[in-house]
């Protein structure tokens, strides 16, 4: 089967005739439940930066009528959602073995996603272990949830863009 050339536009490049993604990895890497997410043949995340972000706050200080100003109150990380651009490929599996229908191999990429990153996790507190490996290859770890996985308009066969919609009960991955 030939494979796609060229590039996928905004979504990630494609290695030319093989329909394998080239993830930029100058951003890190992401793992949730074991599973690569972005140095894979067959899907990846395409900007980790929103995890290098800080965590939401929550807190808020105190009016008091007829005064100027306010009471200051201690503000404390909270859970935090956060939207991870990522682009699967339908030509090759994540071992990078070609599929004869890139049609199929979007439905069983997407199916390993589902059932190995997104599907509910039937314990409490209901979390997966996420580790991020930053530039510098230092980690950063912690417990995230997977909200779900958003599926964009179809690029072709050649890929499907989708955002991974993840929080992280503890604010950050740290």
């Amino acid at each position: 089967m030939a494979g796609p050339t060229g590039a996928t536009g905004t979504t990630g490049s494609v290695t030319p005739s093989s329909g394998r993604l080239c993830p930029d990895l100058s951003m890190g890497t992401l793992t949730i439940s074991g599973v690569e997410l972005v140095n894979t043949y067959a899907w990846s995340i395409t900007d980790l930066r929103p995890l290098w972000d800080s965590a939401d706050v929550r807190g808020t200080d105190r009016i008091l009528p007829g005064v100027i100003g306010v009471i200051p109150y201690q503000r404390r990380w909270t859970v935090t959602k956060i939207n991870l651009p990522m682009v699967i490929s339908g030509y090759v599996d994540q071992a990078g073995s070609i599929y004869d229908n890139p049609f199929v191999g979007l439905q069983v990429n997407q199916a390993y996603l589902l059932d190995n990153v997104v599907a509910p996790v039937g314990s409490n507190p209901g979390t997966r272990p996420a580790v991020l490996t930053m530039p510098d290859t230092t980690t950063r770890s912690g417990d995230v949830t997977v909200e779900t996985l958003k599926f964009g308009p179809m690029a072709g066969a050649i890929s499907w863009p989708c955002v991974l919609v993840i929080s992280i009960p503890g604010g950050m991955l740290t």
